[in-house]
Parts: structure tokens; sequence; C-alpha cells
């Protein structure tokens, strides 16, 4: 299911460490085009610090604490682009996107998509209390609402989280089912 994969098939089995390598490349590559989209999405009127933090995020103790199991870098990639589909989740309640990339990290690594689903839970728990605690105030609320796009709905937002995340796991379960059902199985 991981596309970076595909490029080991170019090499042969002599020549796996130069694959690797290329494999860690193209992962440093894909983590600073990602973080890239993201800081463009979420702070366009910087632009000249998008390269400059993009590298800096691609070149971070994240991704070398994931090289210690090559096979999770994806998430390094991923994250950015998760990060993206979450706030358009909790701003404009459109959960596709989410729903999509929650279940292809919860494919890939169970233990990474549900370590994703946690900071998921845990982060919109910070912003529905960052949200409620602007509410109280109806003057800097509007002023909030107005520059970020927030409506403050709470029971739609919460709807459209809980309506991604039953839809992602539905689309992991086409993997997660027989792993499960492997892994009870043996001994």
């Amino acid at each position: 299911l991981n596309p970076f994969n595909y490029v080991l098939l170019l090499f042969g089995r002599e020549r796996i460490y130069l694959a690797v390598n290329v494999l860690l490349a193209l992962y440093g590559t894909g983590a600073t085009v990602s973080s890239s989209i993201c800081l463009q999405k979420l702070w366009p009127q910087k632009r000249e610090w998008n390269v400059p933090l993009s590298l800096c995020y691609a070149l971070s103790g994240f991704m070398a604490a994931q090289f210690q199991i090559i096979k999770w870098m994806y998430l390094v990639v991923l994250f950015p682009l998760f990060l993206l589909a979450l706030f358009r989740l909790l701003r404009e309640k459109k959960w596709g996107a989410y729903a999509l990339l929650l279940g292809y990290q919860l494919m890939l690594s169970l233990q990474l998509g549900a370590m994703t689903l946690l900071f998921t839970l845990f982060g919109s728990g910070f912003y529905f209390l960052y949200v409620r605690r602007l509410s109280a105030d109806a003057v800097t609320c509007r002023k909030d609402v107005e520059e970020t796009g927030d409506s403050g709905d709470f029971k739609e937002t919460i709807l459209a989280l809980v309506l991604g995340t039953v839809v992602a796991a539905l689309l992991s379960a086409v993997v997660l089912i027989p792993n499960v059902l492997q892994l009870l199985s043996s001994s």
C-alpha cells in the first residue's frame, strides 16, 4: 500500500543498500513537499519561510525517530497533509479527505494510525476548548470567526469528526480484519 516501496523494485538484491538510501531521499523530499503545501495553506502571507521551515521539518528529529523503523517513515510525509485535512474538517465540516488519510494510515500501520487517531482526538479537544473559551466573549468570538472562518457549531463539527473517523475505520477494515484474524490464530 505504500507507493514509496515500489522504488525498491528498481534495484536488485545486490544493490539493496543503494535502494534504501534512495528511498530515504524520497521520504525526505516527500516530507519537504507535503510540509510546504501545509505551510502554504495555513500561512500564505509568509511564503519566504515555506522552504526553510519545510526543510527543517524534513530534517527534524521526527524524521530521525521514524528512521528507526523505515516502514513508518511514510507518516512523516502524510502528517502535514493529514493536518490540513483535519483543519478542513474542523473549519468547514468536510470530512472526506480526513477519512481517506486516516483510513490509509490505519491500513499501512495500525500502531501509527492509532497514534494519529489519538493526536486527532486530543488536538480536536484542545481546539474545541479554545473555541468554547472564545465563545464566552461574544466580541472576541465574532472577530475570531470573521478571521478564521470558524463557525463555533460544535455539534456539527463533532458529528463530522465522528463520521470521518467511523468511515476511516470502515475503509481500513479491509486490511485490518484479515490481519487481526491472522494474529488471533497464531500461537
